[in-house]
């Protein structure tokens, strides 16, 4: 059916709820008023399909008005090229089994657009000899790639290295070995997508495809799925791509994503703030930076040798790299300059833990013994230098060969200006050797931007200048090392278990968030279940969002079972927090608490621990007591998963445990979905923000009840958490004793920490609902749950209901199933929807309409929340 919103027709696969049309009425005001916009509507109310259609509509009409041929619905004739739309569509999310949810609602939307799926090569790679090289995809798709004359020319791909001397295979990784290693020196694949592209659009039927048929479509006519989508996304009307893609500036420069013009469109987006900060923090381990270090000696050879040789026997990449070394005029005091700043690097993550960093290289005004300030990263080069880096130049005789860094207070506009110039340095070191510095140049160019803004600043203060540069701090932590780097590191000993990491952790999202906003998209569309409050999550972002919207449910109350409860079986207290974690009988009252819970529900279910360390404890006590029984290897398409089994006289339950690794999740999901279809009752035992708590659809019997056990706050001790309060707090005064419009800033660190922990229980709340006819129950196991009321998600709040012992427990629920079973049977659970008058008369209205619910329950959430009125 369509219908229009502000002159505007719209296409919808059924007749839209009341607060659809709102939500749809919102984003089409935003995109047409060019602004940002916030847009929180519960799961299961239908806010992707919503936020596609009405996208989808707006890009249509904007399309067909203005000079560009629209893509919709065209024949498809041989030799035309569709052009780029004007606002293309970016719909955007955290993981590809979320995205993959997304091309599910695009094809039944009623829209037929052309789209683009940009993933890495880990998905879209169908060379099974790249995708088991043992050093990566990436690195071998290069390599062959390089093989390809053609492609080396236009694409200026470094050349294969066949006359390299003995010096060089001594000296560098030798790519020689790597091609020995291979079977095939260039990619088959890749070598077709050049001729198929000339005939791609007579081909191409303009299929919806998600990531899995992307890859069949690419087996199916032999051409490399990973480039054919990146050809595909500078024509399509609408591009699908994980967060990284639209923060990180290095991706989408390398992914060619031009945001300009587009529409944005985030999708669960609480986890936006967090993606921002993850994609600006920086790590460095020894291994990375001692390669970077061997490949950036070897560079004086490389130059020499590339000066050397014959114009004409140059390719296109290596002319063009000439030129440039000529114009910046590299030369091997630079060089030695650069391998001095990754030496300062190396000593520095070299120190023991049980030393402070900053101690021992006397850098004054510390945070504290894990944190040290961003500002003071030329103080702890400094330091390093001074101490090790010139004691071992002077004990090799080479003394005046290093420049850098010489860094006081009076020469720091100096130090900045060299600084910059190594960040262009090293750039362009990668293209001469086989290992890229960009780690070393993110936290180069993250430190001069941040020293320019605040020295620059038309508000230029001290505290200004102080607060934009605590959005970083420096801290030295334990890594576990990965299983992988034994594979590839013979010599690393099999007894080691962690190493020392240097991180640059990004404290707030404000950094990258405002860099994308600076891309000019047309609009930047947030949207998600659990996003208020806004004015403080707009402040912690750096980005106005001028028109926002908060939407009840699409189920009534008699759908949900919402308990909070306060003792555990044993009639003590239940409380779980951070001392009583340790004590046993703790640990056994919860354990109990939470198999006779899980017990009390048929069907698929959920159970979320705060934390993987709690969820062990919780498991290991249940084995040691042999409350869980382990059960045989399920084989699901021909692979083992590990499952457990708890039993009572009549009920019994398997359980399923969420993997730490991301490879292993898919095995889980497959077999939870085949224990449901051979009428199982199973169970996914999870984390709160874990990989299970979003991007898995969950819908009817596959989640009728989930547990929350205790509250998820973040790790206090965590440098990051307590630097993030510190910058919080630090930016509350800033903001107070600010004359700018912008001192209403209130997200001090302990609200934020707060905040933090509850959106975390909202989401785990929303996952048993999908859709309007669904149902289910949600257990919250802790004793602090009765005064966090205020917390829970609008249409919730008065939900809650208060349990003290389990008996009341087995009888809230068994009574709750009972009555849902019978609806379920004669179709008779209510639609609150039944009886409502949309009023479409004020659908272009920018205040906010809801419908008039018959049921009490809703009017008095509506009460409660006064954005609501």
């Amino acid at each position: 059916m369509s219908f229009e919103i502000g002159g505007i027709k719209v296409k919808f696969p059924f007749e839209p709820y009341g607060i659809q049309k709102n939500y749809m009425q919102r984003l089409i005001k935003a995109v047409e008023t060019k602004k940002n916009a916030m847009l929180e509507s519960p799961t299961g109310t239908g806010k992707t399909l919503s936020s596609i259609c009405s996208a989808l509509a707006y890009q249509k009409n904007l399309n067909e008005e203005g000079t560009t041929t629209s893509n919709y619905d065209r024949k498809i004739e041989i030799g035309y090229e569709p052009e780029r739309p004007i606002s293309q569509i970016i719909f955007s999310s955290r993981t590809h089994s979320q995205l993959d949810q997304v091309i599910k609602e695009v094809k039944r939307c009623g829209y037929s657009p052309r789209t683009a799926s940009l993933a890495s090569r880990k998905y879209l790679c169908i060379n099974e000899e790249a995708l088991n090289y043992k050093h990566g995809v990436d690195r071998l798709c290069k390599i062959l790639r390089s093989h390809n004359k053609d492609e080396s020319e236009e694409e200026g791909e470094e050349e294969e290295e066949s006359e390299r001397d003995e010096e060089e295979k001594n000296k560098a990784v030798s790519q020689r070995e790597t091609e020995q290693a291979i079977k095939h020196p260039t990619c088959y694949y890749y070598q077709n997508l050049k001729e198929f592209k000339n005939h791609y659009w007579k081909k191409d039927k303009g299929e919806i495809m998600d990531i899995e048929d992307i890859v069949e479509h690419g087996k199916l006519h032999s051409i490399c799925p990973y480039y054919l989508q990146k050809e595909k996304a500078k024509t399509a009307n609408l591009v699908t791509m994980p967060y990284n893609y639209i923060i990180n500036p290095r991706i989408r420069k390398h992914m060619e994503v031009s945001l300009q013009d587009s529409i944005v469109i985030v999708d669960e987006a609480h986890n936006f703030g967090p993606a921002c900060e993850s994609n600006a923090t920086v790590e460095l381990d020894r291994d990375v930076l001692k390669e970077m270090l061997k490949q950036i000696k070897f560079i004086p050879y490389k130059l020499a040798k590339l000066k050397k040789q014959e114009e004409s026997r140059l390719n296109k990449k290596q002319r063009k790299l000439r030129r440039k070394i000529q114009e910046i005029g590299l030369s091997k005091q630079e060089i030695w300059d650069c391998i001095h700043l990754v030496e300062s690097f190396l000593e520095a993550i070299q120190v023991p833990l049980k030393h402070r960093l900053w101690d021992v290289f006397q850098v004054q005004d510390y945070t504290d013994a894990k944190m040290l300030e961003f500002e003071k990263l030329p103080l702890l080069l400094n330091q390093v230098y001074q101490r090790y880096i010139i004691t071992k130049i002077g004990s090799n005789g080479l003394e005046g060969r290093a420049s850098f860094p010489y860094i006081n207070q009076d020469n720091l506009e100096d130090w900045l200006s060299t600084l910059s110039r190594t960040s262009a340095l090293l750039r362009l070191i990668s293209n001469l050797s086989d290992i890229l510095c960009d780690s070393l140049v993110q936290i180069i160019e993250i430190y001069c931007d941040i020293s320019y803004r605040s020295k620059h600043s038309q508000t230029s203060v001290e505290e200004e200048a102080k607060l934009l540069f605590n959005q970083f701090q420096i801290c030295v932590s334990e890594q576990k090392i990965p299983k992988e780097k034994f594979e590839l590191d013979e010599t690393l000993p099999k007894d080691r278990e962690f190493e020392n990491i240097l991180k640059f952790e990004c404290l707030s999202p404000e950094y990258l968030a405002k860099k994308l906003q600076q891309e000019q998209p047309r609009s930047l569309i947030l949207i998600s279940g659990t996003l208020y409050p806004f004015d403080e999550y707009s402040s912690e972002l750096g980005v106005e969002f001028p028109i926002t919207f908060r939407s009840p449910h699409v189920i009534d109350r008699q759908q949900m079972c919402l308990i909070a409860m306060k003792n555990g079986i044993s009639g003590d207290q239940l409380k779980l927090n951070y001392i009583n974690r340790a004590k046993k009988k703790v640990i056994e009252d919860l354990a109990k608490t939470v198999n006779e819970t899980l017990l009390q529900s048929e069907g698929g279910s959920l159970a979320f621990f705060p934390s993987y360390s709690v969820m062990g404890s919780y498991l290991n006590f249940c084995k040691w007591k042999r409350m869980l029984l382990r059960e045989e290897k399920l084989i699901i398409t021909g692979e083992a998963v590990d499952c457990y089994s708890i039993n009572s006289d009549e009920k019994s339950r398997i359980l399923l445990i969420e993997p730490r690794e991301t490879s292993e999740l898919n095995k889980i999901r497959k077999a939870f979905y085949q224990l449901l279809e051979e009428d199982q009752n199973v169970t996914l035992v999870c984390v709160c923000r874990g990989k299970i708590s979003e991007g898995i659809d969950l819908p009817d019997k596959a989640s009728r009840l989930a547990i929350v056990v205790g509250i998820p706050y973040a790790y206090l001790r965590d440098s990051k958490v307590q630097g993030k309060k510190k910058y919080l707090d630090m930016k509350v005064k800033f903001m107070r004793n600010s004359q700018s419009s912008e001192g209403t800033f209130t997200l001090d660190g302990d609200k934020w920490y707060q905040t933090d922990a509850q959106r975390a229980i909202n989401q785990a709340i929303g996952r048993v609902i999908r859709h309007k006819n669904d149902y289910g129950a949600v257990v919250l196991q802790d004793s602090r749950y009765e005064n966090l009321v205020k917390f829970r998600s609008s249409w919730c709040k008065s939900w809650q209901k208060r349990c003290f012992t389990m008996e009341f427990l087995k009888k809230t629920l068994s009574s709750f199933y009972t009555k849902m079973n019978k609806f379920e049977a004669t179709g008779e659970i209510p639609d609150p929807f039944k009886s409502v008058n949309c009023g479409t008369k004020r659908a272009i209205t920018m205040e906010p309409e809801f419908p008039l619910y018959s049921y009490p329950s809703f009017k008095r959430v509506l009460r409660e929340d006064p954005d609501q009125n």
